[in-house]
């Protein structure tokens, strides 16, 4: 199934991947005809892949768009953001695993247009939040937990996602492998969703199917799609490379 979605090549193999220049430096050899300029420090590299397809990394000096959530005693700064989603009316969903939070606390946030923190979910059991992607038409959106209760397996929740952005009911998408390691998700104009795993890049239909596992050399962290067409899946990794996937069906910029 999953010459469906990726290039013959790719399906032949499981593992069409074209290795780039190391990433982890203070300079970066043309990226698919594009060049840009990374910093070397850890945690200090921001990929994005434009409306027009371009490739950007560390582009300038983000402008914060919140710092903390209100409680009772004020603006409670973010722990960990790990990752985030903008959806169509400007909302952004990010995830906290609170790794250095003291005592842990594992969040979800829904940031407003204006600006406005609210935390939807907020655990006690530090399943550890992580990669976040919406579906097609905005209405759903996937959460990935790398690190649940004890003996059970990773998962990925889906929550429905309503009119004014606020999030409605929500089911266990997909259970993983126990030692998958779950990190970044992204979701094709098909509505397949692609989730970095231990073993790979895992593919699965919108209706959970699972469609195979794309193999790459290094640890899979993040990804993003790019180029003219949106069928280049960009690939970071926890390794000194970026890889990139060729696909049949586009991806959604998100």
């Amino acid at each position: 199934m999953l010459d469906q979605i990726a290039s013959s090549a790719a399906a032949a193999v499981l593992n069409h991947m074209l290795a780039r220049e190391p990433w982890a430096r203070a300079a970066l050899a043309p990226f698919a005809g594009r060049s840009a300029r990374l910093q070397a420090a850890p945690f200090s590299v921001q990929l994005a892949i434009a409306a027009d397809g371009n490739f950007a990394a560390d582009a300038g000096a983000p402008t914060p768009v919140a710092t903390g959530y209100d409680s009772d005693g004020g603006v409670v700064a973010f722990d960990t953001l790990n990752d985030a989603v903008v959806g169509a009316n400007g909302t952004i969903y990010a995830t906290d695993p609170g790794y250095f939070a003291a005592p842990i606390a594992n969040r979800i946030y829904r940031i407003t247009p204006q600006g406005k923190v609210v935390v939807v979910e907020a655990f006690e059991d530090v399943p550890r939040p992580n990669g976040v992607a919406l579906t097609p038409d905005g209405k759903g959106l996937y959460i990935g937990f790398s690190q649940p209760a004890q003996s059970t397996k990773p998962f990925v929740r889906k929550y429905a996602v309503n009119a004014d952005g606020t999030l409605g009911a929500n089911a266990k998408f997909v259970d993983l492998d126990m030692d998958s390691q779950p990190d970044g998700i992204e979701v094709d104009q098909g509505g397949n969703v692609f989730i970095a795993t231990k073993a790979g890049v895992a593919v699965f239909k919108s209706d959970a199917t699972k469609i195979g596992v794309v193999k790459v050399p290094e640890l899979p962290t993040g990804m993003a799609y790019g180029g003219k067409d949106l069928k280049t899946l960009y690939i970071t990794t926890q390794g000194t490379k970026i890889f990139e996937l060729t696909l049949n069906v586009p991806g959604i910029v998100q």
